[in-house]
């Protein structure tokens, strides 16, 4: 079934990204929810990095057989980073917090910008992520809409 891999790969990232992020900016955001939350969003951020980076890695694969599209192919390096970004400061982020809950410390300066960045990671990966994607889409099925 000669079917390349980036068409199904690209799958994980394009679900994964925008759903960690989006439960992440809710775990930061809303304290009640952190404990439930953010261990969760951080694993699906893990997962949706590693499946932007094999998606920028298949679409590399891909680009060799059938020429550039340099409209879609823009996208991919800054998504995969942000993606692994917002991983490594998800992760720092919920380290301090976990470490911290159940005492009456407040937060401190560090966790409160590693929950801001937290936060800016995660629109700034989820708009790379649905640009790729609908760059993609548009590259693959805008005949469609001729």
């Amino acid at each position: 079934m000669d079917l390349p891999p980036h068409p199904l790969v690209v799958h994980v990232p394009v679900v994964l990204i925008p759903v960690s992020a989006a439960l992440l900016v809710l775990a930061v955001a809303i304290r009640p929810l952190r404990e439930s939350l953010a261990p969760v969003s951080v694993v699906l951020s893990a997962l949706g990095a590693a499946g932007a980076t094999a998606a920028f890695l298949t679409g590399e694969q891909l680009t060799n057989q059938l020429g550039a599209r340099p409209e879609h192919e823009q996208w991919g390096l800054p998504t995969v980073v942000s993606a692994v970004a917002l991983t490594l400061v998800a992760l720092a982020w919920t380290s301090a917090w976990w470490r911290r809950r159940g005492t009456s410390q407040r937060d401190t300066v560090v966790t409160t910008l590693l929950a801001v960045g937290t936060v800016v990671l995660a629109l700034t990966a989820s708009t790379f992520t649905v640009l790729a994607g609908h760059s993609g889409a548009e590259e693959t099925w805008g005949f469609l809409a001729a």
